[in-house]
Protein backbone atom coordinates (compact mmCIF):
# COMPACT_ATOMS: atom_id res chain seq x y z
CA UNK A 1 0.00 0.00 0.00
CA UNK A 2 1.28 3.85 -0.56
CA UNK A 3 0.61 6.80 1.70
CA UNK A 4 -1.06 10.10 0.45
CA UNK A 5 1.30 12.90 0.99
CA UNK A 6 -1.79 14.49 2.29
CA UNK A 7 -4.01 13.08 4.10
CA UNK A 8 -1.67 9.97 5.12
CA UNK A 9 -4.01 7.05 4.42
CA UNK A 10 -2.63 4.07 2.67
CA UNK A 11 -4.16 3.68 -0.14
CA UNK A 12 -3.41 0.97 -3.59
CA UNK A 13 -2.88 3.47 -6.35
CA UNK A 14 -1.75 7.18 -5.77
CA UNK A 15 -1.52 10.30 -8.75
CA UNK A 16 1.07 12.72 -9.43
CA UNK A 17 0.29 16.60 -8.70
CA UNK A 18 2.22 19.27 -9.62
CA UNK A 19 3.04 21.47 -7.16
CA UNK A 20 2.78 24.38 -10.34
CA UNK A 21 0.12 23.45 -12.56
CA UNK A 22 1.57 22.55 -15.87
CA UNK A 23 -0.43 25.13 -17.94
CA UNK A 24 1.55 27.43 -16.12
CA UNK A 25 5.04 25.63 -16.63
CA UNK A 26 4.29 24.81 -20.43
CA UNK A 27 3.16 28.37 -21.63
CA UNK A 28 6.63 29.67 -20.75
CA UNK A 29 8.43 26.50 -22.18
CA UNK A 30 9.55 25.48 -18.27
CA UNK A 31 10.47 22.15 -17.10
CA UNK A 32 7.12 20.28 -15.30
CA UNK A 33 7.43 21.05 -11.70
CA UNK A 34 7.85 19.14 -8.51
CA UNK A 35 4.87 16.84 -7.74
CA UNK A 36 3.61 14.93 -4.89
CA UNK A 37 1.95 11.54 -4.71
CA UNK A 38 -1.71 12.04 -3.56
CA UNK A 39 -4.62 9.70 -3.64
CA UNK A 40 -7.45 10.63 -6.57
CA UNK A 41 -10.01 12.02 -3.66
CA UNK A 42 -7.30 14.56 -2.39
CA UNK A 43 -6.34 15.49 -6.29
CA UNK A 44 -10.28 16.07 -7.06
CA UNK A 45 -10.97 18.16 -3.84
CA UNK A 46 -7.83 20.02 -4.46
CA UNK A 47 -8.98 21.40 -8.32
CA UNK A 48 -12.50 21.66 -6.92
CA UNK A 49 -11.43 24.73 -4.27
CA UNK A 50 -8.43 26.74 -5.98
CA UNK A 51 -7.92 27.14 -9.64
CA UNK A 52 -4.23 26.67 -11.47
CA UNK A 53 -3.82 30.79 -11.42
CA UNK A 54 -4.27 30.50 -7.59
CA UNK A 55 -2.11 27.15 -7.39
CA UNK A 56 0.70 28.74 -9.95
CA UNK A 57 0.63 31.43 -6.92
Amino acid sequence: MLCCELCDREMPKLTAHHLIPRQKTKRKNLPPSATVQICSACHRQIHKLYDNAYLAR
